[in-house]
Formats: C-alpha cells, sequence, structure tokens
C-alpha cells in the first residue's frame, strides 16, 4: 500500500488503527490494521518502506489530518526478553501510544 492509497483508505473509513513497527537496526514500518487484514506501507518501488526514526515517520504521515485522528501505537518488540528467556510462555511486544502530530 502507498501512502496514497493509505491516505484514500482513511478518508473512506477503512482503517481501524496504525502501528509503527520498530525493527532492529533503527528502522520502522507502517502497518495499517482494516477491519479483515494488516497492510503495510510501501515506497515507490514497492518494497516495504522503512523509514529511519520516529520523526521521520512524523515527518511522512503528521502533514494528513485524517491519519492523525486514527489511534497509533508503536511496537516493539523486547530482543532481551527473547535471548535471556527469562520468561515462559509466549512473550508480547511493548505497545505505546504513538501521536503523528508534534511531539
Amino acid at each position: 500500500m502507498t501512502l496514497g492509497e493509505l491516505v484514500r483508505l482513511a478518508e473512506a473509513g477503512q482503517v481501524r488503527a496504525l502501528e509503527v513497527v520498530s525493527l532492529p537496526g533503527s528502522h520502522y514500518l507502517v502497518r495499517a490494521q482494516l477491519a479483515e487484514r494488516c497492510l503495510t506501507l510501501h515506497d515507490a518501488r514497492g518494497s516495504s518502506a522503512h523509514l529511519r526514526s520516529t520523526g521521520e515517520v512524523r515527518e511522512l504521515l503528521g502533514n494528513w489530518p485524517v491519519l492523525q485522528k486514527l489511534p497509533c501505537t508503536l511496537v516493539q518488540h523486547v530482543a532481551q526478553d527473547e535471548a535471556c528467556a527469562v520468561r515462559s510462555g509466549p512473550i508480547e511486544p511493548l505497545r505505546m501510544p504513538f501521536r503523528l502530530g508534534a511531539a
């Protein structure tokens, strides 16, 4: 999904929420949660858009009022929990509210 498609889907009321997923190496992906599936934001080449910081996420998405109105969550997996195997059972990622507008 391109940025234009994301905006069109949001304007049509089809996007329920956004997720900013933190990846190792200081990269971030943006995912849109629709009723029946999740879509990842892609760049002009059709590859997943790897943004370099939360500031870059805000620069890209923060100028769209329709996107600012959506609930947005920063999702970060805690590598230490996975590496140390301290807890048993499934390890859930850290989920924090994230504002697309000015921080």
